[in-house]
């Protein structure tokens, strides 16, 4: 709340870009072998801890919430990665030294399936209040199905960050944003 309001008050602060790992909290699963538990989302409607159900409204009401205390601003927001599911660097390794032939990238199905209750939000917020939407998976799952490494190198630095070098692929999809 503190940083909201700071944000709201300040003139200089024109355009606010909002980035998370969405889908944990608005399906309330981790994904693949994540070592957390589920989430379950709470409010003021919903104050008992609920299902992964509940996380979905909790958290589209949540995020229009946040959206419209920002009103004045410009507001991107960056969907989420697609999430592998297991750590990166340490899988492709044991696939380069097992010489295994298995293909571990998600599909674009897959990412899609996850993300709806993501993606049905930002596009509301695009619709009713003019948000930006940013999708990562439009550069990484191009092909249909979703990168994990280019060029023999890992794309994510664990099961959810990318790597520095792979945020410059992120570069054609926020550089408008900046005014570039």
């Amino acid at each position: 709340d503190h940083v909201l309001h700071e944000i709201a008050a300040n003139q200089n602060i024109k355009l606010v870009i909002l980035t998370a790992a969405w889908a944990k909290s608005a399906v309330g699963t981790p994904y693949g072998a994540e070592d957390s538990g589920d989430v379950y989302l709470t409010d003021a409607a919903h104050p008992q801890r609920g299902s992964t159900a509940q996380d979905r409204i909790v958290f589209a009401t949540g995020f229009e919430r946040l959206i419209r205390a920002l009103a004045g601003k410009k507001v991107a927001i960056v969907s989420s990665l697609p999430e592998p599911g297991f750590e990166v660097p340490e899988t492709l390794a044991h696939i380069a030294l097992t010489n295994s032939p298995v293909d571990t990238r998600p599909t674009l199905a897959q990412f899609l399936a996850r993300q709806k209750p993501v993606l049905d939000t930002f596009a509301a917020m695009k619709a009713h209040y003019g948000a930006t939407v940013v999708y990562p998976h439009l550069v990484l799952c191009a092909s249909g199905r979703c990168e994990i490494e280019r060029d023999g190198r890992a794309l994510y630095r664990d099961s959810e960050h990318l790597t520095y070098p792979a945020t410059w692929l992120m570069a054609p999809l926020l550089m408008p944003l900046l005014g570039h």
